[in-house]
């Protein structure tokens, strides 16, 4: 059975978007169990749920994935990434900004920690290092089945349980 969206979590995410930029719902690649919000200026109420991202420990601190966000923050550094490509070919544009995906590359964490250096940002904790951890955040999801040409091996097992035929090529 699929998971189902935590509503407690998700709630509580909303509710730290009156302190923080962002909070993270999916972590793929997610943080480890460690830096969780202790008591502090925002309280103990997020204390165990979720982690604030560091941008020198963390490789995403911005992410595509699931990630709420207060609005005009958001905007300006979607406007501050669009400015960068100014100029540019459309080939470029689309080479920086699709294939390079600048957002989630260096440049782009280099640049969300530019732009808001003192502000926080948060994720639900991955608890575990495998793919399909990704089914116990509170937005839950099916990950990659095919990374770089080869079926996982949860994916593997799941096409078994399921009655399909692999082909062992």
């Amino acid at each position: 059975m699929e998971g189902r969206p935590m509503e407690k979590e998700i709630a509580a995410a909303f509710e730290a978007l009156e302190e923080v930029l962002s909070v993270r719902l999916m972590p793929c690649p997610g943080p480890k169990g460690t830096g969780l919000i202790s008591p502090g200026p925002m309280g103990d109420k997020f204390f165990n749920v979720f982690k604030v991202l560091d941008f020198t420990k963390d490789s995403l601190v911005f992410t595509y994935q699931a990630t709420i966000w207060k609005r005009t923050p958001y905007q300006i550094f979607m406007n501050t990434l669009l400015h960068k490509l100014e100029g540019k070919s459309q080939a470029e544009k689309n080479r920086i900004g699709i294939k390079v995906n600048i957002a989630e590359n260096a440049d782009g964490q280099r640049i969300l920690k530019e732009l808001f250096p003192d502000d926080l940002h948060l994720s639900v904790i991955r608890d575990y290092p495998h793919s399909n951890a990704v089914y116990l955040c509170p937005w839950p999801y099916r990950p990659t089945a095919v990374v770089q040409g080869v079926l996982e091996p949860w994916a593997v097992d799941l096409a078994k349980r399921e009655g399909f035929l692999l082909n062992p090529r």
